[in-house]
């Protein structure tokens, strides 16, 4: 092995007492990095002896049994309760422009589970294009997203049409459309 890599090819103990040193109850997602990037590296130039320690295994299987993860959020919204203030706003034709704007992202965003930077590309312009037919809508999106990676690019955003028009996102789309005409020419 060259002599200048010789330096990273460490005793197991030695990386055991480099994580412990770190606050370990702030840290933990560091030191999984930082046992990674070690391992990884260490593999690159043929030192296997740190990654295929038992010893730095049961290290980091003891810090996630201390401190398991935990969800983000530990409640959710009732989306019932959106839907049902939804219903009230029907008919469409009764609605401020500003209600059904704030009516129609609702319905995308619940309809779609989309980021917000997606919902935001939907448009259009020349960046996405809308095909419509009776019972659906499909988003092309011909822009790069956050979500985007090699081999998953640009997927379709398909609305399905919903039998009940007060909660239809394909309907609450169209009309939206039809209302904003004349501004969108202007």
């Amino acid at each position: 092995m060259d002599q200048k890599y010789h330096q990273l090819c460490t005793r197991h103990l030695d990386v055991t007492e480099y994580l412990f040193g770190d606050d370990v109850s702030k840290k933990v997602k560091d030191i999984n990095d930082a046992q990674k990037m070690k391992g990884v590296t260490l593999a690159s130039i043929g030192c296997t002896t740190v990654i295929n320690s038992n010893l730095i295994s049961r290290f980091m299987k003891g810090i996630f049994n201390a401190r398991p993860p935990f969800p983000k959020y530990s409640i959710t919204w009732d989306v019932g309760k959106v839907f049902r203030y939804l219903k009230t706003l029907f008919p469409l034709e009764s609605l401020r422009l500003k209600m059904l704007t704030l009516e129609i992202a609702i319905l995308l965003a619940l309809t779609t589970a989309q980021k917000a930077q997606t919902l935001t590309k939907l448009n259009l312009n020349n960046t996405c294009y809308m095909d419509t037919s009776s019972k659906t809508v499909v988003f092309t999106m011909n822009c790069l997203q956050k979500t985007d990676r090699i081999g998953r690019i640009n997927q379709n955003i398909t609305l399905d049409a919903y039998k009940k028009k007060e909660l239809c996102p394909v309907y609450t789309l169209k009309y939206y459309l039809k209302a904003t005409k004349k501004i969108a020419k202007g």
